[in-house]
């Protein structure tokens, strides 16, 4: 016999009156927020505006559901130590129009920005040089400087070359400052991608790309077993790294001789 074991949103779990998990999901989720990590010896939870701290003992598995039902499963591992960020991945190449769907105006061109027009219809992008090493399931924050002149300002996200495969979802800047986080579903050497469907004119400056290294200190490490190596035990091959609508901690350990596993009591 199954028994379900139901979440309260932000809530913690009661079994016979005691603490014995917690689980967060639907609308106390924005999956924008996460600062998770995938990749092979990086591999972590971490949330903006949540504290895991308290489940960094090994004795607690984590699940993560996306919003199809696909999952990652893990152990707790230690708790992180402050974002910690890895070598620049923008180099030496100067920006670039798109061959194909360029803008009408394009210069300026510098390793970290750029100066752009679009005034004739259809979409029009430009993206860094094609330099940028990125590793799939790793979590990387871009930063940007936007200066907008006039019109709506482009997104940005993560591809592999201009007008390439999309790595990242795509997300709209602001003018001014920009700091963005995503998780790659793919991985390679590729670009920021730069994207206006509208008319606009605008300056880029300031464009910097890197590998989040370490969680900050209210994230937790994740193991593909107790004391095991830094990596998930489990991520479905459909699973979305950048759609997470549900968190859950359960104790990793048998109750009264019963496995437990994703909130099932067997």
């Amino acid at each position: 016999m199954k028994k379900l074991i139901t979440f309260l949103t932000l809530g913690l779990l009661l079994i016979a009156g005691q603490v014995w998990g917690v689980g967060y999901h639907g609308t106390s989720l924005t999956p924008a927020d996460s600062r998770s990590s995938f990749a092979a010896n990086d591999s972590w939870l971490a949330w903006d505006g949540l504290d895991f701290s308290a489940y960094g003992t090994g004795n607690w598995e984590v699940i993560l559901t996306d919003s199809s039902g696909y999952r990652a499963r893990g152990i707790a591992g230690v708790v992180g130590t402050g974002e910690a960020l890895g070598g620049e991945l923008i180099l030496t190449g100067n920006c670039a129009n798109s061959g194909a769907i360029g803008y009408d105006t394009f210069d300026g061109a510098t390793p970290t920005g750029f100066h752009a027009i679009k005034s004739s219809g259809g979409n029009k992008s430009a993206g860094t040089a094609d330099e940028l090493v990125l590793v799939v399931g790793s979590l990387n924050k871009r930063i940007a400087e936007l200066v907008l002149f006039s019109g709506t300002t482009p997104t940005w996200r993560l591809t592999a070359g201009i007008d390439g495969v999309l790595w990242t979802e795509a997300v709209i800047m602001t003018a001014g400052s920009n700091t963005e986080y995503s998780n790659l579903m793919l991985g390679g050497t590729g670009i920021i991608y730069f994207v206006n469907s509208t008319n606009v004119e605008y300056t880029l400056s300031v464009l910097s790309s890197k590998q989040v290294t370490e969680p900050a200190a209210t994230g937790i490490h994740i193991l593909d077993g107790p004391g095991g190596s830094a990596a998930w035990a489990e991520i479905d091959s459909s699973f979305d790294y950048n759609d997470i609508v549900e968190i859950e901690i359960l104790p990793a350990a048998t109750l009264t001789g019963v496995i437990i596993s994703g909130g099932i009591v067997n």
